[in-house]
C-alpha cells in the first residue's frame, strides 16, 4: 500500500519484527525510473536522510527511525523504515476536524479537536523542534517536518506538512 509519493520516492506501509513482535512502518525508498543520474540522485537523498535520521537518535516527539535495508545498495536499491504515522498529516487531520466542527455533515471522520489537545501538541512539536536545533539539524526539505509522535488523547502519530 502506498501511503505518499514525493519527487525522490515513495513510501509504503510495511511491516517489520521488533523483538519477534511485528511492528508496522513506513518504509521509504526511491522511485523506479528509467534516468540513471535521476536514480543516482534519488539514492543519495534518501541515504542523506538515513545519515540524518542516525544522527539524531531518538526523542519522544520526533519521528524514529525503525531500521534500514541496504545490502544490495550497488543495485540502487535501498530501503528506509520510519515509524508508522498512522493518521498521517497533522495538517489533513486537522482540515477533517475544522470540516466536521463546521459543516455539521455526517463526516467518515469524525475527530474532534479540543482547543486544549492543539495547545498540548503545539508544545510537543516546540519540543521536537528544539531538539532537533539542539542538535544542529536544519531541514531542507520545507514540505514536511517528521518531528512529532502525538502520544496524547488520541495516541496516533502524525507527521507535519505544510
Amino acid at each position: 500500500m502506498i501511503l505518499g509519493e514525493g519527487q525522490f520516492g515513495v513510501v509504503y506501509k510495511g511491516l517489520i519484527k521488533k523483538d519477534d513482535k511485528p511492528e508496522e512502518v513506513a518504509v521509504k525508498t526511491t522511485k523506479n525510473v528509467e534516468d540513471k543520474e535521476a536514480q543516482r540522485q534519488q539514492l543519495k537523498s534518501l541515504l542523506s536522510e538515513l545519515k540524518l535520521l542516525v544522527y539524531i537518535g531518538q526523542h519522544p516527539h520526533v519521528i524514529r527511525l525503525a531500521g534500514a535495508y541496504t545490502r544490495q545498495l550497488k543495485t540502487g536499491i535501498a530501503y528506509v523504515m520510519l515509524e508508522l504515522c498512522t493518521n498521517g498529516c497533522l495538517l489533513r487531520l486537522l482540515q477533517r476536524s475544522q470540516h466536521f466542527t463546521t459543516c455539521k455533515e455526517k463526516c467518515a471522520d469524525k475527530t474532534l479537536i479540543t482547543n486544549s489537545m492543539q495547545f498540548k501538541w503545539s508544545c510537543e512539536i516546540a519540543k521536537g523542534m528544539n531538539y532537533l536545533a539542539s542538535k544542529k539539524v536544519k531541514n531542507k526539505n520545507k514540505n514536511s517536518y517528521k518531528i512529532w509522535k502525538g502520544n496524547d488523547d488520541l495516541k496516533q502519530k502524525y507527521t507535519i506538512r505544510r
